[in-house]
């Protein structure tokens, strides 16, 4: 992501709840994506911005702020989080492709692959040396991509309400089914005797 893609859109009501700290801690944050440094450009000095930078980034109203100028800028939400973590867990080997019984390993033409197995393949590396011919298949790192769900999940949860603007329902609640919907998806396809990341020819 760009910094320069970040800094806050102009008019609108993104900083209407923030007091003249927090809106200098949120454009300091869209243009470094640092929470230290905005805490610095906020006007703390480096001691203090060290003590007070997580504190003041996890306010639900600083939080909103941010997570809008996100939104309105780049595209970025949450369901769209998980949709790009989703197919990295949900991805195996045998769905790029294929091993007979000596083990060598056949990897699908790119064209034949989804465009979320395309995501889940971290890199494809061809060798060539005295015994001819290696090529090597990485995935993205499950355990790492589960992780980031899982706290995606937890900040959800921190953040429930029980009612929206006007009584209405409150859009976390859809972000969490949708979260759990995917992760159900996930456990159903998961192979139990294929975990592996990589694969070699």
């Amino acid at each position: 992501m760009n910094p320069k893609d970040t800094k806050p859109p102009s008019g609108g009501d993104w900083a209407k709840n923030l007091d003249d700290k927090e809106r200098l801690f949120v454009e300091g944050y869209l243009q470094t994506l640092n929470k230290r440094k905005a805490a610095r450009y906020a006007g703390y000095t480096d001691d203090s911005a060290a003590r007070h930078a997580y504190e003041i980034f996890n306010r639900p109203n600083v939080r909103e702020a941010i997570e809008s100028c996100l939104r309105n800028r780049t595209g970025i939400t949450k369901p769209w989080i998980v949709d790009k973590l989703a197919p990295i867990i949900d991805t195996n080997l045998s769905d790029i492709g294929s091993w007979d019984a000596d083990g060598t390993f056949v990897l699908l033409p790119s064209d034949d692959l989804t465009d979320e197995q395309k995501v889940a393949v971290s890199e494809v590396v061809t060798e060539y040396g005295k015994n001819g011919r290696t090529t090597k298949v990485k995935l993205h790192d499950k355990l790492a991509a589960m992780a980031q769900l899982s706290k995606l999940l937890n900040m959800l949860v921190d953040r429930q309400e029980i009612s929206g603007p006007g009584g209405g329902p409150v859009e976390v609640t859809d972000h969490r089914a949708r979260l759990t919907e995917r992760l159900n998806d996930i456990a159903k396809r998961m192979a139990p005797d294929n975990d592996g990341a990589s694969g070699a020819v």
